[in-house]
Formats: structure tokens, C-alpha cells, sequence
């Protein structure tokens, strides 16, 4: 199977679907064939077998997958937050849905390829209140985050990928809302900035592993259900790779003379997350002015998932 990079040829994915298939599943690893934005419709219209699709870039076809968007729709801990959307992808429902909405697309859902978080605040000014946002020009990455940026009553900006190092550095926007590994490993907005807090603007950012539907029906029952549990099994594995490139980052960040890693006071990240509370309903109406039924579905998911992997007790 011709397939869009996804991770290096040689890695897991690639060796584990080989050794479990005995050499029935091979991919075809052919590099970076399409735009990230590009692969779910080359998937879709079989123009590559399989494919790493930025889902969060189709929020506005199917504003259904920007859930990650929706503020404080996961915990403020960074690394809580990964384990909790590991737990939300691999819910049944949540399979469910997303199996029936890339299938609108002519493809499969495979895996979440989980990239922590996008709510990073990197700011040339601190920020650990409410009140500290309030007027606060910030650089906002999608609709859902400038709405929330607007509520919370700071000035979303928009400005392109390409523009916005050079928007801080002269005064344009005062900050940028992005991960903090990406803000830190390849835009290297601690030369930039004077601090990062953790915020609760788009605390998940996700692309999807797919394949095309045709193609994957076309398959025997076995290998489809090798598909499966080794795609599974990779999620794990992503979510802790992700785990560690987040705690790796606050690291180096929080040892930083120079430059401050944040956290909101007590009782502020509550008392924004309740602030923007109206935004569940922004994406609920969102989803469903997009033609989709199943926002509220979904919703329901998302917290009964994160409830069963908080009730997990490690020491019973």
C-alpha cells in the first residue's frame, strides 16, 4: 500500500503491521506526498492508499473533529491531557463516530497521531489571571480559539504561520496561541516571548491516521482486525512519545534564567474555563449547522471516557 509519511519508514507502524500480517501487510512509505491539510481528500478519492490527515484543518467541513478546540475539554495538567484524549480516541462511541464521518469522506479512521497541546500562551507579558488576558493582543490559530480568545476579552489577531514571529518581535500582537513543543522546538518562541502559560484555549491538537475506505474493505477480515489492534497499539505508543517531548519542553522552558513557564494562579483556570463555558455550544451549533447529528453524541463520549480513565485507581 502506497502510503503518506506517516512517521519514518522502518518504525513501528510499518515493521508491527508487516510482522503481524506475515509480510500480507507491506507499506509503501513514499514521503510527504501531500500537504498534512491535502490528505484527507487524496485518501478519500484514492490517490494514496493511506495517509496522515491534519484534521483540525477541516474544521470548517466538519467542525465535529475540532473538539479539541472546545476550552478546558481537558485537564490543565499538559500530561493528564494527553492520556485523556488517548482515552477519548479509543472510546467505542468515539470510534464509532469518527469510523461513520471519515467514511463520508471515502476513508477510514485508523489512530489519533496525538501532538499535545495548541493553547500555549506565549506572551511578551506574564499571565496567571483572567484579568491578565483583558486587552491582551494574541495571535489566534483557528475560529474556535479567536471566539474564546474574544470571550475571555482579550484582541485575537489573525495573522499567517509564516508572519506572526516577526508580528511579536515588532509589537504587532503582544503573543501567540500555539503548543508548547511546537512554540518551543521549531518556532522557538522563547527568543521571542518573555513566558508561556499553559492555557485552556485549544488544549489537544490531533492529526488522523486514515485509510481509504475502498481500500480497506477490499481487505480480508484478519487484516483488517490486525490494522486495528496494531493501529491501537501505536496510539499508546504516540501518546507517551508525546508525554515525554511535552515534559522535555517544560523542562528546558522552566530552567530558563531568562524566561518564565507558567501556570494560571488558583482558581483561575476554573474560573476561565467557566467563563468560556459558552463555547461547548458554539461547537455544538457549529456541528450541527455543518449537517452533522452527532455534537451532543460526541460530547457525552468525551466525558464518560475521561471519567473511566480517571477511575482507574493504581493503587487499589
Amino acid at each position: 500500500m502506497a502510503v503518506a509519511k506517516i512517521f519514518s519508514p522502518g518504525g513501528p507502524y510499518q515493521r508491527l503491521l508487516h510482522e503481524r500480517s506475515n509480510g500480507r501487510i507491506e507499506l509503501n512509505i513514499v514521503g510527504d506526498a501531500f500537504p498534512m491539510a491535502d490528505v484527507l481528500e487524496a485518501v478519500g478519492t484514492g490517490k494514496i492508499d493511506m495517509g496522515e490527515a491534519g484534521t483540525p484543518y477541516q474544521s470548517a467541513t466538519y467542525p465535529l473533529w475540532a473538539w479539541e478546540a472546545i476550552p478546558g475539554i481537558l485537564s490543565e495538567d499538559r500530561f493528564t491531557a494527553i492520556y485523556e484524549q488517548l482515552a477519548i480516541y479509543l472510546d467505542p462511541t468515539v470510534r464509532d463516530i469518527y469510523d461513520k464521518t471519515f467514511r463520508e469522506a471515502g476513508a477510514v479512521f485508523l489512530f489519533a497521531d496525538i501532538q499535545g497541546d495548541n493553547g500555549g500562551i506565549w506572551s511578551t507579558k506574564r499571565v496567571t489571571t483572567v484579568n491578565d488576558l483583558k486587552g491582551l493582543k494574541l495571535r489566534a490559530t483557528a475560529k474556535m480559539v479567536s471566539q474564546s480568545l474574544q470571550m475571555a476579552g482579550a484582541s485575537p489577531v489573525t495573522i499567517g504561520a509564516g508572519d506572526f514571529a516577526s508580528a511579536v518581535a515588532s509589537g504587532v500582537v503582544d503573543g501567540v496561541i500555539t503548543g508548547i513543543p511546537y512554540g518551543f522546538d521549531a518556532a522557538k518562541m522563547h527568543t521571542l516571548t518573555s513566558s508561556v502559560t499553559v492555557g485552556p484555549f485549544e488544549p489537544g491538537w490531533t492529526a488522523s491516521i486514515i485509510m481509504n475506505a475502498e481500500k480497506f474493505d477490499a481487505l480480508p477480515a484478519d487484516l483488517q482486525q490486525i490494522l486495528r489492534e496494531v493501529s491501537d497499539e501505536t496510539a499508546w505508543m504516540v501518546a507517551s512519545a508525546c508525554v515525554d517531548e511535552q515534559q522535555i519542553c517544560a523542562w528546558a522552558l522552566d530552567a530558563m534564567s531568562d524566561f518564565e513557564y507558567l501556570r494560571f494562579e488558583s482558581g483561575e483556570w476554573d474560573k476561565l474555563v467557566k467563563m468560556l463555558e459558552p463555547m461547548r455550544q458554539v461547537w455544538l451549533d457549529d456541528v450541527e449547522a455543518s449537517g452533522s447529528p452527532y455534537g451532543p453524541a460526541m460530547l457525552d463520549a468525551i466525558e464518560a471516557a475521561k471519567a473511566e480513565w480517571h477511575a482507574f485507581e493504581t493503587h487499589p
